[in-house]
């Protein structure tokens, strides 16, 4: 079964002591153009996670061949910084369990932010972040946001009714 996250802090240790033994994940998979190219970066990243998850860094491309097989083995938990970096997958998304939010800090472009959940208790969603939730939705894919495994779920319906739309 594939999961999938967002979360502006990639892999740290909330994935690792929580999401990962809840899930039972057996890999993860990480997507980020620019970290995937910088080799001692993704050995910095990877460094501290249990090998038991076969941690990767991936660039898109890459992780498009991942989509496109047949089938996957194991749990896996496939993570993004960014809704938009989702975009290129949509048409995968059935395949998933659905999209979790996580962290979404303030962001330069930002448009949309709800307050009262996320570290510091506050999301942060581009115009592009916005339009791929809503094709995720529409598309049939459950999105909620969700901290912890152990915090309430909020569904994309709720987030959206409590959205401020930013200048």
């Amino acid at each position: 079964m594939i999961y999938i996250r967002i979360d502006d802090r990639l892999i740290h240790g909330q994935i690792v002591t929580a999401w990962c033994q809840t899930l039972g994940i057996n890999s993860i998979l990480a997507v980020d153009d620019a970290l995937a190219q910088n080799e001692m970066m993704k050995s910095i990243v990877t460094m501290g996670i249990p090998k038991i998850y076969h941690p990767q860094i991936v660039t898109t491309e890459e992780a498009l061949k991942f989509w496109e097989k047949e089938e996957t083995t194991g749990n896996t938990l496939f993570i993004t910084r960014f809704a938009r970096n989702l975009k290129p997958f949509l048409d995968f998304l059935s395949k998933s369990k659905g999209i979790n939010i996580g962290n979404c800090a303030k962001q330069k472009q930002e448009k949309y932010a709800f307050r009262g959940h996320g570290v510091g208790n506050f999301l942060s969603f581009t115009k592009e972040d916005f339009a791929v939730l809503e094709q995720a939705t529409e598309g049939g894919c459950r999105v909620i946001f969700q901290q912890m495994p152990k915090d309430k779920e909020v569904d994309w319906k709720t987030i959206k009714m409590q959205m401020e739309v930013c200048q």
